[in-house]
């Protein structure tokens, strides 16, 4: 490439500069990268590349926690609208970490009642029967059901519905 620099000519080659004067050529070397330079910019490199690479595909705990329990949030709202819209009272019942509607027919009709919380998570109830956990959601918009408390790696959340509203009230300590 020729350039025109303070009214001299430049010609710049892939190692060098040559200045076109009136005197004649003047060759100016230009410095490459030392092989110790490019050593130490591969190894930085590489360092940086095994830090990102590994971190690829994981989730961290509290972000896997958080997005299980809005899952449950979500489902118990979608049985809330249901039960409005179609007038009908809907059951869901939570048994051994799964939630799903007590109706065979809602379930295969491809509802989205259904969710399996990850064994990971721990779920605790503020009764002590025995019996199926069931949340009722009525076509008037109330709702009943249990509180419950999530927990996992020191973090905790609780999770209640509104009596009045049959909206999902989910709280989560940071």
């Amino acid at each position: 490439m020729i350039f025109t620099v303070m009214e001299k000519q430049v010609l710049v080659e892939a190692q060098q500069v040559i200045v076109l004067s009136e005197t004649g050529l003047i060759k100016i070397k230009l410095k490459a990268f030392t092989l110790l330079e490019l050593i130490c910019v591969m190894a930085i490199s590489a360092l940086l590349i095994g830090l990102v690479i590994g971190r690829v595909g994981k989730v961290p705990a509290y972000l896997t926690f958080k997005n299980n329990l809005y899952q449950v949030s979500d489902l118990m709202d979608e049985a809330s609208n249901w039960a409005e819209l179609n007038g009908k009272k809907i059951v869901i019942i939570y048994n051994d970490g799964q939630f799903y509607p007590q109706d065979e027919r809602i379930r295969r009709r491809g509802s989205n009642l259904d969710f399996e919380l990850p064994s990971f998570i721990d779920v605790s109830f503020n009764d002590t029967s025995p019996a199926l956990k069931q949340f009722v959601f009525f076509p008037d918009g109330s709702s009943s059901g249990p509180d419950m408390a999530f927990s996992y790696k020191g973090h905790s959340a609780t999770f209640k519905l509104s009596k009045l509203t049959g909206m999902p009230i989910l709280k989560i300590d940071e």
